[in-house]
């Protein structure tokens, strides 16, 4: 059986198949989506304050987390030499938010991702310009 293209709220489920010979085959259809968030903005430019400040960072709200479900993990980004790390410490209770204090450059990431697919929302400091 091929169905294409699929839509995971018509297809999924209980299917049958038969020949003309009588021949009869039954399948559960499971459909595998990527995560995906409920409104899709570019980056986030937050300024960095000179009182560094604590900044709490809210992942966005998904429409859809995914079928198997997404994982959802924060990173750090080095934007000189492009490699993200994972962050382990500030994050919430809630696992949507992020505590940081943030330095001029810093990149953050919100990240949600499952076999299927990725979604995920940056999070950029700049350097305040007004203060010395």
């Amino acid at each position: 059986m091929y169905i294409h293209p699929v839509q995971a709220a018509l297809h999924a489920g209980p299917w049958s198949c038969s020949n003309n010979r009588g021949d009869r085959v039954s399948y559960f259809v499971e459909v595998g989506t990527a995560p995906d968030f409920a409104s899709s903005n570019g980056p986030q430019t937050w300024s960095v304050s000179k009182h560094r400040r604590v900044q709490t960072l809210h992942c966005p709200r998904l429409q859809n987390w995914g079928n198997p479900r997404g994982r959802l993990s924060w990173l750090r980004c080095d934007r000189r030499v492009d490699i993200c790390r994972p962050v382990t410490t500030g994050v919430t209770d809630s696992e949507t938010q992020l505590a940081v204090y943030p330095q001029p450059d810093d990149l953050y990431m919100c990240r949600v991702q499952n076999m299927w697919g990725r979604t995920q929302q940056q999070f950029v400091f700049q350097s305040n310009r007004y203060y010395g």
